[in-house]
């Protein structure tokens, strides 16, 4: 039976080695890249293959990585120089939400719709450098939430400004009531 499964596994592997061949003769793109990286996790969980085969067969995969890689080099370093692009326009959209958080002035229902907006554009920006995702994420969550803790405060005194008022106007009510009568 492993006898079976080594030669099952032997042919799938080739398989792979031979779609790898055709990649690396493809244009470089990111297409390319995709299929690079589903290649590589297709040649990790595939199963084990007899030792006489094993050095043959990863010698010959890296070969193969390491060329697709390399002609890929400028789309990478593309997709690296846009992903710091993004990153600054993370930290800027962290910047604004922070010094909104930090304003005083009353015009909260115009502070909301800009928060809105940023957490908008947010979602537009694409990836950041895999090193400063986390980092950039937990700004970005620290400034939102503390514009938030501020617009609850600002709410609840609204709300209790609102109820003062009402408490007016019923005695004022009251009052013309009595008035009337």
């Amino acid at each position: 039976m492993q006898e079976w499964e080594s030669w099952h596994n032997e042919n799938d592997r080739e398989a792979l080695l031979e779609e790898m061949v055709a990649l690396s003769k493809e244009e470089p793109s990111k297409d390319v890249l995709l299929k690079l990286r589903t290649y590589a996790n297709q040649w990790k969980t595939a199963g084990p293959v007899s030792t006489a085969r094993l050095n043959e067969f990863r010698d010959k995969f890296r070969a193969l990585f390491e060329e697709i890689m390399k002609k890929c080099e400028p789309i990478i370093q593309e997709q690296e120089e846009e992903r710091e692009k993004n990153l600054a326009l993370k930290e800027e959209i962290c910047q604004q939400i922070e010094e909104l958080a930090k304003e005083s002035d009353e015009n909260w229902r115009d502070k909301y719709k800009t928060m809105q907006e940023l957490q908008e554009k947010w979602k537009t920006i694409g990836m950041v450098p895999k090193d400063n995702v986390q980092a950039i994420w937990n700004r970005f969550r620290t400034a939102e939430n503390a514009f938030f803790a501020k617009h609850k405060e600002f709410v609840k005194q609204e709300d209790f400004v609102r109820e003062e008022n009402y408490q007016k106007k019923v005695a004022l009510c009251e009052k013309a009531e009595k008035l009337a009568t």
